[in-house]
């Protein structure tokens, strides 16, 4: 978190900063909020889940773990993709291109297997006990086959975060419907 806020904050400090972050980056998130609230104006939260907020069966669905772990290992980086995609997104007529692209900056920026080993135990532990003073919007696809949408839920009901479901959409809401993701965050910065 101090990384991101040197980053972003401390050389453009006169620039809010608006959050948009993804399952495990939702978690970064959250923690940034907590230990800096005054440096972030908003953030969206898209299909995240919380320790001791829901269970860890939701928070990576178990009939996904063999298909996931198999997934992380593989070496040929456009397979690995398409197969992530499988999980992450339902609009499958979209995962050729995606996953060529995301390959292509797998192979720029390699992701070794022990970092994802260590992403999600930290994400198995990470809790956060109060709610963040920072207006935040939680997204959640009813259709998202690796984190139980309940858990956007359990977060919605435990600290009255604004919630708004997409009906079909996946753990990647950026990929399956992307447009639907820009106007509902619109609408909610206007309410703000």
């Amino acid at each position: 978190v101090d990384f991101l806020k040197e980053k972003l904050i401390d050389k453009n400090p006169s620039h809010p900063i608006h959050l948009i972050a993804v399952s495990l980056g939702g978690m970064v998130a959250l923690e940034w909020m907590r230990q800096y609230p005054m440096s972030i104006h908003a953030s969206v939260l898209i299909n995240t889940s919380l320790s001791g907020v829901s269970p860890f069966y939701q928070r990576l669905r178990w009939e996904n773990y063999p298909r996931f772990f198999s997934t992380v290992m593989l070496q040929d980086a456009e397979q690995r993709e398409k197969s992530l995609l499988n999980i992450l997104s339902n609009r499958r007529d979209q995962h050729e291109h995606i996953a060529l692209e995301w390959a292509q900056v797998n192979e720029q920026r390699p992701v070794k297997g022990r970092n994802v080993l260590q992403q999600l135990i930290a994400a198995s532990h990470f809790k956060i006990e109060e709610s963040v003073p920072v207006p935040t919007l939680l997204m959640v696809g009813l259709g998202d086959r690796l984190v139980n949408p309940q858990c956007s839920e359990d977060i919605h009901n435990k600290f009255d975060y604004p919630l708004v479901k997409h009906p079909w959409g996946g753990h990647d809401l950026t990929v399956d419907d992307a447009p639907w993701v820009v106007a509902e965050i619109k609408k909610w910065l206007a309410t703000l």
